[in-house]
């Protein structure tokens, strides 16, 4: 009975799984908020308060918060409904919900909220590697796009993307996601540390 009952199980735990997706490592650094207006100039995260203010301006609202996972008090920087987190005169993360703040990526790849997924053709060689198919896929800046929906961040979305982020060659605890709504537009962009 026993030996059944775990078999059982076993069935249905890889029943409920979901498909694997590549992993994808962005170096953090070429992670930049820029002002819409200008992208001549952009900061990224462990860069001071000074140089927030240099790149994107006075914030719209200054509030104290609590970051119980440091165990220490910050500031959340607002700019319109976007929100920079700040420990020490650090920033450490960010949220961005409206178009003033552009997103650099690095190698000349911007982004801000109510881009689109693009949708397109991509060759896969098949296993014999003697001929390929093609096959359409939905991507945006580059990265191929999860059409799995769901709910993060207080956030309904249809699919996504979710940047793992290095420092030189070594892997952070840390990523970036990019949340779409159902007309294929960037509707959340999160750098989560």
């Amino acid at each position: 009975m026993k030996l059944q009952f775990i078999a059982f199980l076993f069935v249905l735990l890889i029943g409920r799984t979901q498909p694997a997706y590549a992993q994808y490592l962005v170096e953090i650094r070429e992670v930049a908020l820029m002002k819409t207006s200008n992208l001549s100039k952009g900061v990224t995260c462990g860069e001071t308060t000074n140089k927030i203010l240099q790149t994107l301006g006075k914030p719209s609202k200054i509030e104290d918060y609590f970051f119980e996972t440091e165990d220490r008090n910050g500031k959340i920087y607002h700019y319109g409904s976007n929100k920079l987190y700040i420990i020490g005169d650090t920033l450490v993360s960010f949220e961005i919900t409206d178009p003033t703040i552009t997103v650099g990526a690095g190698k000349g790849k911007t982004f801000r909220i109510n881009d689109k997924i693009k949708t397109g053709p991509r060759k896969i060689l098949t296993k014999n590697s003697n001929s390929s198919k093609t096959e359409t896929i939905q991507s945006f800046i580059g990265f191929p796009v999860s059409p799995d929906p769901g709910h993060s961040f207080n956030v309904d979305y249809k699919s996504s993307i979710l940047l793992w982020l290095k420092h030189n060659s070594q892997p952070l605890d840390s990523s970036l996601s990019l949340l779409f709504n159902d007309q294929d537009e960037l509707i959340h962009i999160h750098l989560q540390e």
